[in-house]
């Protein structure tokens, strides 16, 4: 039996019909990851698929072709970029989209600069993104773990044992290097934020909506 690379190059090529349903695998692989939800709840998998086929195998095979004839050994990874960053693009359309106009509690439309200073943020998927992050995180790290992160930030602007007044030195160094090396990690890993989301979220969210209610 081939091997996958092979099945792969060989469908995108034009001659090998099995390599597809590879191809189709890793896609709805990819776009099952949680970072992608907003498509796969709001967007049909198959038109999907189609728009990412034409866009990205059709009009890119020759390049393929090119790029893989001697060594295939990096067509999947090569695939699975592709495929991640054609979702991405699909997830910036989306969101640019649906944030132009926010509805308040009561259902009356008001723009979203109307509510975040220009000077705070960079755009308004910067906006969104921290604010998702914000909620995720809440739900991700236990309140303890949370306290920990708001040392992290904060203590330099405020006291060496910043939220966590009832440790010792020793105490808070070891969780504070649990947190980064296993949660933080993990978390970062598992969502896949932008670095400017979770900057945005530091400076407009994590004081306001979490440090306040656990450490003042």
């Amino acid at each position: 039996m081939k091997e996958l690379r092979e099945q792969i190059y060989e469908y995108i090529s034009g001659y090998n019909p099995e390599g597809e349903n590879i191809i189709k695998s890793i896609f709805a692989k990819t776009l099952n990851k949680p970072e992608y939800q907003i498509l796969k709840s709001r967007e049909d998998f198959e038109d999907l698929y189609s728009s990412f086929y034409e866009e990205k195998i059709i009009l890119k095979r020759k390049l393929y072709e090119e790029k893989f004839k001697e060594d295939k050994s990096g067509i999947i990874n090569y695939l699975k970029a592709s495929i991640r960053h054609f979702l991405d693009d699909e997830k910036r359309k989306l969101q640019i989209e649906t944030i132009s106009v926010i509805k308040d509690e009561e259902d009356n439309q008001i723009d979203i600069f109307e509510t975040i200073p220009d000077t705070k943020i960079k755009n308004q998927l910067d906006y969104i993104e921290a604010k998702e992050i914000s909620e995720k995180i809440k739900e991700f790290l236990s309140e303890e773990d949370l306290k920990v992160l708001c040392h992290i930030v904060f203590k330099d602007k405020n006291d060496k044992n910043y939220c966590l007044e009832n440790l010792s030195q020793d105490a808070i160094y070891k969780r504070v290097e649990r947190l980064k090396k296993e949660k933080l990690t993990k978390f970062v890993s598992i969502y896949n934020f932008s670095y400017d989301g979770f900057q945005l979220f530091i400076d407009e969210f994590l004081m306001s909506e979490i440090c306040k209610k656990l450490c003042l």
